[in-house]
C-alpha cells in the first residue's frame, strides 16, 4: 500500500481492514486519486473514528460493580479492564489495539484529505472556500484523534508538575502520509504532543465552515462540535479562559449572573430548555428503553453535535456484562441525593436483578453479506453533545474562583435534569452546595485533601464543594460514557472494586499515579520503535 501508517500495519492493519467500512476498505490504495473538492469530502467523511474509547475505559472507573454474572460477549476488554489489566484478546470488537488502529486510520484519513486540499489549492478552478473549510475539518480531526491517544495511551498532561511533561513519553505527531515502509518512530514527549494538538485544533477552528457545508452536518467536526472538542483540550491543559470563550460559542451565557438561579426567559435558560436532551419531558414520558435510544442517537437531537457509527459491543451489551453498571451504582450517581434537594430525572431500566442502565446506545447488527448469519454489531456513538460545554465551561469558572458564573452554568443544567424544576426550591447557591457537601470534604480521605491535585489541599471548603459537584453533575449525565475516568485521573481520584462474594469478594484499590491509569500500547508497535508504556510503578497489589 501506497502512503499509509506503518504504525497502524504494524498494530495489525488486516484485523481493521476486515472491520472497516466499504469506504474505508477502498480508500488506502486510492489516496493519490482524491484529485477533487468532492473526493476530498466523501475521504473525510469516510475518516471519523470506527471503534469508541468507552467499551475499555468505562469498567476502569469507580461506577461499576463485578455482578458475578453477565454476558461473554466482548468480555476480554470488559473483565480484564476492570481489573485495570492489559487487556488479553485484542481481536474482539473495541480493544486498545484496536483503538490504536482506529485512531491511526483515521489519522491517515485527515492527512490524505489535507495532502489533496494542498494540491488543489494550486487549481483556480476548484472551490477555495469549501476547500478551506475541508482543510478546518481535516485538521481538527487529526488533532482529535491523536488527543484522545494522548489521554488514553500516555500520562495525562501535568499541571501540577509541569516539567513531567518535558519528559514524559508522548506519541508521534504524523502530520503527512508515509512512504517509508520501514519508518522508525520517535514517542516524543507528552509537552510536544498537546502543543501539536493545539496547533492543528486552533488552525482548524479558524476555517471551519457553516453547517450547510454538509449534507449531515452532525457525521463531521461541525462549528459547535470543533469548540466543544476545544473546551474540553482547554480544560485538560489549565487554559481556562479558553474553555469559557469555546464552551460559550456552543452554550450562550446567562445576560446577567445572578449568583443563583437563570430565569427561564433568559437567553441561556431558553436555550439549553430547547436544545439539552429532553430527560425532564419527552423522555420522562418514555416507557421504552428503545424509543429513548433513538430519540437519543438522533441527528436531529439538537444537542447531539458530532456522532459516528463503528463497531462496538456498546449498544448490545451495556446492560449485561459483569463488569458495569449495578442498582448501588445507579443510587451513587445518576439517582443520588444532590444540593438541588431533588434527584435528576435520568430513566433507568433494568433486566434482572442485577442489570441496571440509562438507555442511550442505539446498535444494529451489519452482516458480513446480504444472507450472512455473520456479522459485526455497530453502535452509534455520540462524541460530543452541547451538554459537555457546559459543564466545562461550570469547572473553568470554578477553577478561576469566580463562583457566581460557575452556579449560573449549574442552575442552567440542572434546569434541564429536574423534573418540575421550582426557582425557588432548586436553584443552587454556594452556601447551599458548601453545606450540602460540608463532612466530604473535611474528611482526611476526601480525595482533594488526601491527593492534593491542583493544590486543592488549600482551596476553601466551598470551592471543594463547588467543584466537587460538578464532578458529580459530569459523572451523572456521563454514565457508560467514560468522561468520568479522565476526571479521575485529572483530580487524583483512586478507584476501588471489588469482586463478587461468588469469587471471594476481594477488594483492591487503584491508586493515582500506578502506571495502570494509562493503556498499554501495542507490543507489535514496537517494530516502529515506539516503546510500550511501563509497567513498573504499581501502588497496589496486581489481581
Amino acid at each position: 500500500m501506497k502512503k499509509y501508517l506503518y504504525i497502524l500495519i504494524m498494530a495489525g492493519a488486516a484485523m481493521m481492514l476486515a472491520a472497516c467500512n466499504d469506504y474505508l476498505d477502498v480508500v488506502p490504495d486510492n489516496r493519490t486519486e482524491i484529485d477533487n473538492v468532492d473526493k476530498v469530502g466523501m475521504l473525510l467523511g469516510g475518516s471519523y473514528p470506527y471503534y469508541n474509547y468507552a467499551e475499555m475505559l468505562n469498567p476502569r472507573v469507580d461506577n461499576v460493580t463485578d455482578k458475578g454474572e453477565g454476558t461473554s460477549s466482548g468480555i476480554d476488554t470488559n473483565r480484564d479492564s476492570f481489573f485495570w489489566r492489559d487487556v488479553q484478546n485484542q481481536t474482539t470488537q473495541c480493544t486498545p489495539t484496536q483503538f490504536w488502529v482506529g485512531s491511526w486510520a483515521s489519522i491517515a484519513g485527515a492527512n490524505g484529505a489535507l495532502d489533496a486540499v494542498a494540491e488543489l489549492e494550486k487549481d483556480p478552478t476548484a472551490d477555495q472556500q469549501l476547500l478551506s473549510y475541508y482543510k478546518g475539518e481535516g485538521l481538527t480531526l487529526r488533532a482529535y484523534n491523536h488527543f484522545l491517544m494522548a489521554c488514553i495511551f500516555c500520562k495525562f498532561y501535568d499541571l501540577d508538575n509541569a516539567g513531567n511533561n518535558s519528559t514524559n513519553a508522548g506519541l508521534p505527531y504524523v502530520k503527512e502520509q508515509e512512504t517509508e515502509i520501514h519508518r522508525q518512530f520517535d514517542r516524543g514527549t507528552v509537552e510536544q504532543l498537546w502543543d501539536n494538538i493545539r496547533t492543528d485544533l486552533e488552525e482548524g477552528l479558524s476555517l471551519i465552515g457553516p453547517d450547510n457545508t454538509y449534507s449531515v452536518p452532525k457525521y463531521h467536526f461541525n462549528q459547535y462540535a470543533a469548540n466543544t472538542f476545544a473546551s474540553r483540550y482547554y480544560l485538560y491543559h489549565g487554559d481556562f479562559a479558553k474553555v469559557v470563550e469555546t464552551a460559550s460559542k456552543v452554550v450562550p451565557q446567562p445576560t446577567v449572573i445572578p449568583g443563583a438561579n437563570v430565569p427561564a426567559n433568559d437567553v441561556a435558560a431558553v436555550f439549553v430548555t430547547n436544545n439539552f436532551h429532553p430527560w425532564t419531558t419527552t423522555y420522562n414520558t418514555m416507557t421504552s428503553s428503545t424509543d429513548i435510544k433513538l430519540g437519543y442517537n438522533s441527528t436531529s437531537a439538537p444537542s447531539n453535535l458530532l456522532l459516528a457509527d463503528g463497531a462496538s459491543y456498546i449498544g448490545m451489551y451495556t446492560n449485561s456484562w459483569r463488569y458495569a453498571t449495578s442498582s448501588p451504582d445507579c443510587n451513587r450517581t445518576v439517582s443520588a441525593a444532590n444540593p438541588t434537594g431533588a434527584a435528576f430525572a435520568y430513566k433507568i431500566f433494568h433486566s434482572g436483578d442485577y442489570n441496571y442502565y440509562v438507555p442511550k446506545f442505539y446498535y444494529y447488527f451489519k452482516r458480513t453479506t446480504i444472507n450472512a448469519s455473520t456479522g459485526v454489531y455497530h453502535t452509534e456513538y455520540i462524541y460530543f453533545r452541547m451538554e459537555e460545554a457546559l459543564i466545562n465551561r461550570a469547572e473553568a469558572y470554578a477553577r478561576m474562583d469566580k463562583y457566581d458564573e460557575a452556579i449560573a452554568d449549574l442552575n442552567l443544567f440542572c434546569r434541564t435534569r429536574i423534573v418540575n424544576y421550582n426557582e425557588t426550591t432548586h436553584a443552587l447557591t454556594l452556601a447551599k452546595i458548601a453545606s450540602f457537601y460540608a463532612a466530604t470534604v473535611r474528611d482526611g480521605n476526601f480525595y482533594m485533601n488526601k491527593y492534593n491535585a491542583f493544590g486543592s489541599q488549600g482551596w476553601s471548603d466551598e470551592k471543594k464543594a463547588l467543584v466537587h459537584f460538578i464532578l458529580f453533575c459530569r459523572q451523572a449525565e456521563y454514565l457508560h460514557e467514560s468522561l468520568r475516568y479522565w476526571d479521575m485521573v485529572r483530580y487524583k481520584i483512586e478507584c476501588t472494586h471489588e469482586t463478587h462474594p461468588s469469587v471471594g469478594s476481594r477488594s483492591n484499590t487503584l491508586y493515582p499515579g500506578d502506571d495502570r491509569w494509562v493503556l498499554q500500547i501495542p507490543e507489535t508497535v514496537t517494530l516502529a520503535g515506539i516503546e510500550q508504556n511501563p509497567r513498573t510503578n504499581l501502588l497496589s497489589p496486581e489481581w
